[in-house]
C-alpha cells in the first residue's frame, strides 16, 4: 500500500482555487499513514513511536490513519481514524461533498442554535401575529435546552430526546407534532444558508395523533361539545357580556381573535337572504400587547349568519347601543352642529365593536378563557378552551353532511384537507351505517345488470332474452 493515498482534486469553481500551505488546492483529499513511511517493509515514522517500561517500540497514538483535506477557504484539515477502512470512507465522503458543493466549513457550523432560531425569527415578520407569537414561544422552549450548542452538533437523538421530554411532561401530541415542525422549519434555515447539511429534525421520530379518544369498554367518544353539552356549560358563564360572545362563536366558527375584533361595519345586511359577516381583521394577544391584524389565513372571509346567531348579534348590538356616549345632548340646541355630530355619531356606530366586556372594554383571548375554566369548574367537567366552540360548529356542520370544501371556507381555511383530517369522525356510526348501504346497493345494481346482460343471446342477428325462473 503506497504511504500516502490522494483522491483527485476538485476544483470548485473556474478560478483559481487557494493554495494552502503544503500548496494544494482546495478540495484535495488524502490518506496518511501516521505510523509507516512504508508500512510493507514496517519503516516507522520516528516521530510517531516511543519506547515503553519493557524497552519495545509502540505507538504514541492508536490513531494511525488521517485525513488531510484542504477545506474551500484554503486551510489545511486534519481527521485521525484507528481503522484504515473508516479513513477511506472519510476520504471519499469529503471527495464527494467537495465535487458536489455541499461541503460546510467547520467555522459555519459552529454557529450556535440560538443565532440560527433569531434569524428563523425574522422570517416570520410577515406571518399573522398569532402565528408569530405561537411559534416564538416554541422557539424559546427549543433554545431553552440547545441555545448554546452549535448547530453543527445537533443530531437526531437530541431532538428525539428533546421530543421525549415533551410526552413525559404530558404535552398533548398535537401540541408535540406542532413543536416539532417549527423545530424542523428553524433547521432548515440552517441547511439554506449552509450552516449544516442536513436537517436532524427531519428524521426524528414524531408521534401520530389519534384524533378520537377510545374509552375502555364504553366504546368511543368522540371530542367535541354536543349543544346539550354546549348550553349546559354556557349557563355557568356568570358574565352576561362574556357568555354572549361565546355563544355567537359557537353559532358561527369564527376563531376568538376575530370575534373579539368584530365591528359594526363588518355586518352586510343588504343582502335578502340575511345577514353576512366580512370577517376581515383579528385581535391577537402577544408580549407587546393585543395586535390587529389579519385574519389567520391572511385573507378576508364571508361568513353567513343562521337566524339564532343574528339573534344573538342583534341582542349585542342593542347593547352596546345603550352604551354609546348620547353626544346629540351635547349640542343644546345648536342646529348648525348637528349634522357634524349626526356624521361624527354614524362614524363610531361604524367603527363601534359588536361584542365589549362588562368594563366597555375590547375582549381579549385570555379574559374569556379565564371565564370558560372558571365555569368548567363550576359544571364539574374537564376544562376546555374558546377553540371548542369553533371545534364544536364545525363538528356539527360535517355531521349535518355540510361537505368538507364548505365548512373550510367557512371557517377560514385554505383547503379542505384539515377538515377531513380533524372533522371526518363527526359523523359517527349513522354516516359509517349509511356508507356501508351504499356500498350494497351499488354492488347489488352492478350484480342485476351483469345478470341481465349474461342471459341475453343474439340469434340470427336478433336479440333474445331468456327470463330467469
Amino acid at each position: 500500500m503506497s504511504p500516502r493515498e490522494t483522491t483527485e482534486v476538485v476544483n470548485l469553481d473556474d478560478s483559481p482555487a487557494p493554495r494552502s500551505a503544503g500548496r494544494r488546492k482546495a478540495g484535495t483529499v488524502s490518506v496518511f499513514d501516521r505510523h509507516y513511511s512504508d508500512a510493507r517493509r514496517k519503516v516507522r515514522r520516528g516521530y510517531s513511536w516511543t519506547t515503553n517500561a519493557a524497552g519495545k517500540a509502540v505507538p504514541k497514538s492508536p490513531l494511525r490513519w488521517e485525513v488531510r483535506y484542504v477545506d474551500t477557504s484554503g486551510k489545511q484539515r486534519y481527521e485521525r481514524f484507528e481503522d484504515r477502512q473508516a479513513a477511506h470512507a472519510r476520504r471519499d465522503e469529503l471527495a464527494d461533498q467537495f465535487r458536489s458543493g455541499s461541503y460546510i466549513e467547520h467555522e459555519r457550523s459552529r454557529v450556535t442554535v440560538r443565532t440560527v432560531a433569531d434569524t428563523y425569527v425574522r422570517t416570520l415578520s410577515a406571518k399573522p401575529a398569532s402565528t408569530r407569537q405561537s411559534y416564538g414561544s416554541i422557539v424559546d422552549v427549543f433554545c431553552g435546552r440547545f441555545g448554546d450548542r452549535e448547530v453543527g452538533s445537533l443530531v437526531v437523538s437530541d431532538v428525539n430526546g428533546w421530543i421525549a421530554d415533551l410526552l413525559d411532561a404530558d404535552k398533548s401530541l398535537t401540541t408535540v407534532r406542532k413543536y416539532a415542525n417549527v423545530v424542523r422549519k428553524l433547521l432548515d434555515v440552517a441547511v439554506d444558508d449552509r450552516l449544516i447539511r442536513s436537517n436532524p429534525a427531519r428524521s426524528a421520530t414524531v408521534p401520530t395523533t389519534d384524533r378520537r379518544t377510545v374509552v375502555e369498554d364504553e366504546g368511543t367518544a368522540d371530542e367535541y361539545l354536543t349543544p346539550a353539552h354546549l348550553d349546559a356549560l354556557l349557563t355557568h358563564v356568570a358574565d352576561d357580556y362574556t357568555r354572549r360572545l361565546l355563544r355567537f362563536q359557537s353559532l358561527t366558527g369564527l376563531r376568538i381573535g376575530e370575534v373579539c375584533e368584530l365591528r359594526r361595519k363588518d355586518i352586510d345586511n343588504a343582502d335578502h337572504r340575511g345577514a353576512v359577516l366580512n370577517v376581515r381583521r383579528s385581535a391577537v394577544e402577544t408580549k407587546g400587547g393585543l395586535v390587529i391584524g389579519a385574519t389567520k389565513s391572511g385573507r378576508a372571509r364571508r361568513v353567513p349568519l343562521s337566524p339564532e346567531a343574528a339573534a344573538v348579534m342583534r341582542e349585542a348590538l342593542a347593547v352596546e347601543q345603550t352604551r354609546l356616549p348620547k353626544l346629540r345632548r351635547a349640542v343644546k340646541g345648536r342646529e348648525s352642529d348637528v349634522a357634524d355630530i349626526n356624521a361624527l355619531l354614524s362614524s363610531l356606530l361604524d367603527g363601534a365593536l359588536v361584542f365589549r366586556t362588562a368594563r366597555g372594554k375590547q375582549f381579549r383571548g385570555s379574559n374569556v378563557n379565564r371565564a370558560l375554566t372558571t365555569a368548567c369548574e363550576a359544571a364539574g367537567v374537564d376544562k376546555v378552551t374558546t377553540h371548542a366552540m369553533r371545534h364544536a360548529w364545525a363538528s356539527h356542520a360535517v355531521a349535518s353532511g355540510v361537505d368538507y370544501t364548505r365548512v373550510a371556507n367557512l371557517l377560514g381555511h385554505a383547503d379542505s384537507t384539515l377538515v377531513s383530517r380533524v372533522y371526518a369522525h363527526a359523523g359517527g356510526d349513522d354516516e359509517l351505517f349509511a356508507a356501508v348501504a351504499k356500498i350494497e346497493a351499488s354492488t347489488h345494481e352492478h350484480t342485476q345488470s351483469t345478470h341481465n346482460a349474461s342471459t341475453s343471446a343474439v340469434t340470427d342477428g336478433q336479440s333474445v332474452t331468456y327470463q330467469a325462473p
